[in-house]
């Protein structure tokens, strides 16, 4: 029995080592292995964006001693701006999260009054610490949503009205927080593009004080936008 054995695993590898030298003296080649797929860096990644900001349904309030007067403006405007921004995150597979801090470039406000029109610039930060989910991967590109929460500093300066009376430079922190979608696309093995909407809400900036009463300044109120991002990130090693 062990000799019938050892024989049929001989005829066996005979059998092989003949086939194999068969497909040589053909030109068959053997399939090439498949390759093995690297994973490149730590999870840690830069990012660096700019877009459009567009204000949307600013109003405003005459506070008085601390006190709003919500019906003082007849209309109000805060013109559309730009931004650039930075921001280091964390990847853990389809879960991404990061901190990122944004500027917005200086833009005018306009409120008209009865009889009156008062005007002035104001720009801000943005610190927010975002969570996103990655949705999948099609084609080398990954759909995405998310949120963030955190803060934002505004700067006020040069309000007045249309009868030359001024009111002090202002700052103030808030509360602010935004949502966003949009999709990345890997353009290297460490890089990726990232283009996004984000709606944002930026809390209410203040101007400092008038500057004849000591009493009087002018808050905005729901300083809301909607925000067209183009940015990149990349994966660090």
């Amino acid at each position: 029995m062990k000799r019938a054995s050892l024989l049929t695993l001989a005829l066996a590898a005979g059998l092989v080592g003949h086939g194999e030298a068969r497909a040589a003296d053909l030109g068959i080649a053997r399939p090439p292995m498949p390759p093995v797929l690297e994973e490149y860096g730590s999870g840690w990644y830069l990012r660096g964006d700019i877009g459009w900001t567009g204000y949307a349904g600013v109003s405003a309030d005459y506070v008085t001693a601390g006190v709003p007067n919500s019906g003082y403006f007849t209309s109000t405007k805060l013109e559309d701006s730009w931004f650039a921004g930075a921001g280091m995150g964390y990847r853990f597979g389809w879960f991404r999260a990061d901190i990122t801090a944004d500027y917005r470039f200086q833009s005018q406000f306009t409120g008209a009054t009865v009889g009156n029109v008062y005007t002035g610039e104001e720009t801000n930060w943005s610190v927010l610490v975002n969570g996103y989910v990655d949705l999948g991967t099609w084609s080398g590109i990954t759909p995405y949503i998310g949120g963030g929460l955190g803060g934002a500093y505004h700067g006020t300066s040069k309000w007045r009205d249309g009868w030359d009376n001024a009111f002090a430079d202002g700052s103030n922190w808030d509360f602010a927080w935004a949502v966003m979608a949009g999709f990345a696309v890997q353009v290297s093995p460490h890089a990726l593009i990232d283009i996004g909407y984000r709606y944002v809400d930026l809390g209410k900036p203040e101007s400092g004080l008038d500057v004849a009463t000591g009493a009087d300044r002018i808050r905005l109120d729901n300083v809301t936008a909607h925000e067209l991002r183009a940015g990149v990130r990349y994966m660090i090693d």
